[in-house]
């Protein structure tokens, strides 16, 4: 498991199971394409747990090296099916993607499409989770970001 500091106040939590996910599909040869998908999870106090993320599709998203672009409709799909099975508990909270870096960090274009889907979503939250996984042979080699009304800030004190 693996616990960030949100800027809000607050802890983020991802589970296991999704970190596992995120090393699975990390970019450590050139050979592998980008990848990426949506973040769901669940809200309990203070603390903001992800539970399950997406993988993705070959038939529906558009993968290259440098690129990654999920099908918006299948996305939807997923979130309203987590969110109706759950009883309103398993919501959207945000997006991840892989970068082939030892240290990831958000792109320019990154940031305009995390800053583009906050403005555009109809949210269940104030803010969205953006997590970029870097290629280095570590569960916890990652880049996490909170995007608000504030702009897009990177989640402090990550730890395992």
């Amino acid at each position: 498991m693996l616990e960030c500091d949100l800027p809000s106040g607050g802890i983020l939590r991802l589970s296991d199971q999704v970190l596992k996910t995120f090393h699975r599909f990390r970019q450590d040869t050139h050979s592998k394409f980008e990848s990426g998908g949506i973040l769901l999870g669940r809200i309990f106090e203070n603390v903001v747990s992800i539970d399950q993320v997406t993988t993705p599709d070959s038939t529906l998203d558009k993968r290259g090296f440098l690129f990654f672009h999920r099908h918006k409709g299948r996305a939807q799909g997923i979130i309203n099916q987590a969110f109706i099975q759950s009883d309103g508990e398993q919501i959207y909270m945000g997006e991840w993607h892989t970068h082939p870096q030892k240290n990831p960090q958000p792109s320019w274009k990154d940031k305009l499409e995390i800053k583009r889907a906050f403005r555009k979503s109809r949210l269940n939250l104030d803010y969205l989770i953006c997590i970029i996984v870097g290629n280095q042979d570590e569960v916890a080699n990652i880049w996490v970001g909170y995007c608000d009304e504030q702009g897009i800030r990177q989640c402090t004190q990550c730890s395992a």
